[in-house]
């Protein structure tokens, strides 16, 4: 998860250094990768790449805070939008 995510910190998770344990825990500070993970880069050598409707939607049902992260049924209402390119598109217009 934190090499996709990245490390998370008490922006993203309020009370992250308050939770049990946590002082034990020696996380290695890595910023995210998930929306490299989802480029056209990708989808140029046969990946696939999402919409910023669907990288919107994947965030927050990966979000580290479990207070901000999606349910099922909010993730059901996200806006429907297309969540994946079907192919390269020319953004310059």
């Amino acid at each position: 998860m934190v090499q996709l995510l990245g490390t998370p910190t008490e922006t993203e998770w309020p009370g992250l250094k308050k939770l049990p344990n946590f002082k034990m825990i020696n996380l290695k500070q890595v910023p995210s990768q998930l929306r490299a993970r989802f480029t056209t880069a990708s989808l140029s050598l046969g990946g696939t790449t999402l919409t910023e409707a669907g990288y919107d939607l994947l965030s927050r049902l990966l979000a580290w805070d479990p207070e901000r992260r999606l349910s099922a049924e909010e993730a059901l209402r996200h806006s429907y939008k297309k969540w994946f390119a079907d192919r390269i598109t020319d953004e310059s217009g």
